[in-house]
C-alpha cells in the first residue's frame, strides 16, 4: 500500500464524517447502538448517535430497558444528564413496571436520583 493511501486510512474522522456514516445505519441499527452505548458507558458514541438521529426512547428488545434506564442502572451520570437533554421520556417504564428512577434507587446511585427527581421523574 502506498504511504499516501496508508495516511487516508489513518487520518482521523471529524464528528461530521462520523454522523454521516452513522446516518447510513438504518434507524434499527442505530436505536440497538445507542442501547449499547448507554448499557457499557461509552458518553461519546452516545453523543454522536443522538446527532445522528438514535432515538433516546428506543427499548430493548429483551426487557423493554431504555438507554435511559441503562445509564442510570450503571451510574453514568454524565450519560443520564445527555439523555435528558436530548429529551430521553423521564417516567417511561420497562416490562416489569420500573423507571430509570427505580433502578437508581434499588442500585443506591444518589446523584443519578437527584439528577432525575430534577427533571421530574416520578
Amino acid at each position: 500500500m502506498e504511504l499516501n493511501n496508508l495516511n487516508i486510512l489513518l487520518r482521523p474522522k471529524s464528528d461530521e464524517d462520523i454522523i454521516r456514516g452513522l446516518s447510513k445505519l438504518s434507524q434499527k441499527e442505530k436505536n440497538e447502538r445507542l442501547i449499547d452505548a448507554s448499557r457499557n458507558g461509552r458518553l461519546e458514541v452516545i453523543k454522536l448517535l443522538i446527532k445522528a438521529g438514535a432515538d433516546v426512547n428506543v427499548k430493548d428488545k429483551y426487557e423493554e430497558y431504555t438507554p435511559l434506564i441503562w445509564a442510570s442502572i450503571n451510574n453514568y451520570l454524565d450519560i443520564v444528564k445527555m439523555l435528558l437533554e436530548a429529551d430521553a421520556n423521564i417516567n417511561v417504564k420497562n416490562k416489569y413496571g420500573n423507571t430509570a428512577l427505580t433502578y437508581a434507587f434499588i442500585f443506591h446511585n444518589k446523584e443519578v436520583i437527584d439528577l432525575l427527581k430534577s427533571y421530574g421523574a416520578k
